[in-house]
């Protein structure tokens, strides 16, 4: 444990109420990722909420600053309140009614004792159990062997309605996702303009002729899990009136482009950018939200593209 932790936890015993405490674990996360974790436990609560340090929360904050933040955070989890009995999480049909799934990457997160359903030879679908908002407990094959005669395929089935009600998709031109982010960097600079003609001004200097070839697909918790949504690529399609490519971007969301504008770029291009996305910024920013390189096509039945080759593989599930 290196000083940091040790500061911030000692902070924590002195900041916590009586009844509460606090332990440090390294918690391995999505794609192998190693994070520090700080677990609060409270007298009589099931719930032992964790909260991670980053490498940017590290150099913002003293070890002290960062200890009052976790407080904060906690006491904002006391006033949601999660009314959650751990012996629930024994009984199937208590799970089934709120299971939930997400793609990740499955050659990184191979060892992860997860319970998975292989998609591609590079993806797979994960399960958790929805315990509230921001809560979820990660379903790992220990917690099949508890609940005994029930397998993920069964489980993806109610996790696929389950998710279409408790997390609804999101689907919208890259260019409108970007005009959020930077709608407060405008209003700064232009208070006095009116908010439908800034997003206006925003989209003719910075989208103008480019707009309609992205498209982003998530969900309100911001998963990737709407990409198996039942209809939700068929719908996409009809929408858009073409074939989609389908590019995994992350854990959170994926891109989709139509087939006929991937390929007048070229589709070597859009897994080279793919490519460079992941490696120059989703890895050096937060290695846990990578997903994968490889491209997907959905012309009536979802497959993996093999560039290479100029082929399509069936996805295995």
């Amino acid at each position: 444990m290196d000083k940091y932790i040790d500061k911030a936890l000692k902070n924590l015993e002195v900041l916590l109420p009586a009844n509460c405490e606090a332990q440090y674990k390294q918690v391995r996360k999505n794609n192998g990722v190693l994070l520090d974790g700080f677990i609060i436990k409270e007298e009589g609560n099931d719930i032992a909420p964790t909260f991670y340090l980053s490498e940017q929360e590290r150099v913002k904050y003293s070890p002290e600053e960062f200890a009052e933040l976790i407080c904060d955070r906690f006491r904002k989890e006391q006033e949601r309140g999660i009314d959650f009995d751990i012996a629930n999480f024994t009984d199937l049909d208590w799970v089934k009614s709120r299971i939930m799934f997400e793609i990740v990457n499955r050659n990184m997160n191979a060892g992860s004792n997860l319970a998975n359903i292989p998609i591609t030879n590079d993806l797979m679908i994960t399960f958790k159990v929805s315990v509230s908002q921001n809560a979820n407990i990660k379903v790992t094959n220990d917690h099949l062997n508890i609940w005994g005669n029930v397998t993920t395929e069964e489980l993806l089935q109610d996790a696929q309605k389950n998710s279409v009600l408790m997390d609804r998709a999101t689907f919208r031109s890259i260019s409108e996702v970007l005009i959020d982010i930077l709608l407060d960097e405008y209003r700064h600079q232009y208070p006095d303009v009116q908010e439908d003609e800034l997003r206006n001004r925003i989209k003719k200097e910075m989208f103008e002729g480019a707009d309609g070839m992205l498209f982003v697909l998530s969900t309100q918790r911001q998963s990737n899990a709407a990409m198996l949504y039942p209809d939700m690529l068929d719908n996409i399609k009809k929408q858009l009136d073409d074939n989609l490519i389908i590019l995994p971007s992350s854990i959170h969301e994926i891109l989709i482009m139509k087939e006929t504008d991937a390929l007048s770029i070229g589709l070597d291009n859009v897994k080279a950018m793919v490519s460079s996305v992941n490696r120059d910024v989703v890895m050096q920013d937060n290695a846990e939200d990578y997903l994968s390189d490889e491209l997907l096509i959905y012309d009536g039945e979802l497959k993996q593209l093999d560039i290479d080759s100029k082929t399509t593989d069936d996805l295995i599930f």
